[in-house]
């Protein structure tokens, strides 16, 4: 009795072992799969991005392959600070004066689970990122060819890249904001202290400086790179 107890045991063992290994191979196999489909359409999306650049000015045309690899650094620096934020599912996001894409088609890709809006006052610019996103594949993506003044506070969240005065942004911004909408912005420290104190909280505020201090030391070792 005590061999048949013995045998089972082992047997349950070494079944169990067989299937977290089976477990662990469809996961690793999964997440492979993922990150290769990740990679595929950011090199679709930066490729046609500069086919694009030939009609219309979407980034510097001098050097434009140097300025490209910059801006995919950068929107991937951004996402490694700001992931924790894109975890929850189904959420819908903005991204403010999208222009060329960034970074709202390479949040896009990575995060597929959540919808993208991306708006573009400009016609031609809003008609060349519908091209991309259908060119990548991005049915989870939506232009939006409009003033963002006449949007509804209707995002979960919401990035801008601030080309406009801090207090223009500050008024649009909250015409935009629900009691749970969170708001990142591509800002100088400059521009950030030109914002009203209470507008951010000094824990966003300290935050986002430790962010903008890895986009900073990512823009310097760029612009170090193409002086040599």
């Amino acid at each position: 009795q005590k061999e048949n107890q013995t045998r089972d045991q082992k047997e349950n063992q070494t079944r169990d072992q067989k299937e977290n290994q089976t477990r662990d191979q469809k996961r690793n196999q999964t997440r492979d799969q993922k990150r290769n489909q990740t990679e595929d359409q950011l090199k679709i999306f930066t490729q046609k991005l500069l086919e694009k650049n030939q009609e219309i000015n979407l980034i510097s045309r001098k050097n434009p392959e140097h300025q490209l690899k910059k801006l995919v650094e950068e929107s991937q620096q951004a996402i490694k600070c700001l992931k924790v934020f894109f975890k929850k599912k189904a959420q819908k996001i903005l991204d403010i004066g999208s222009g060329n894409g960034f970074p709202g088609i390479v949040f896009a890709i990575q995060f597929p689970q959540n919808r993208f809006y991306l708006c573009e006052r400009r016609r031609k610019k809003a008609e060349a990122l519908k091209w991309l996103v259908s060119q990548c594949g991005l049915s989870h993506v939506q232009i939006l060819c409009q003033p963002a003044e006449s949007l509804k506070a209707d995002y979960d969240m919401i990035f801008s890249q601030a080309s406009m005065p801090p207090h223009k942004i500050e008024k649009l911004l909250t015409g935009l904001l629900k009691k749970e909408t969170k708001a990142f912005l591509w800002l100088s420290k400059k521009q950030l202290n030109s914002f009203e104190t209470s507008f951010f909280t000094e824990e966003i505020r300290l935050s986002y400086e430790k962010s903008l201090l890895k986009l900073s030391q990512l823009k310097e070792k760029n612009n170090a790179t193409r002086q040599k």
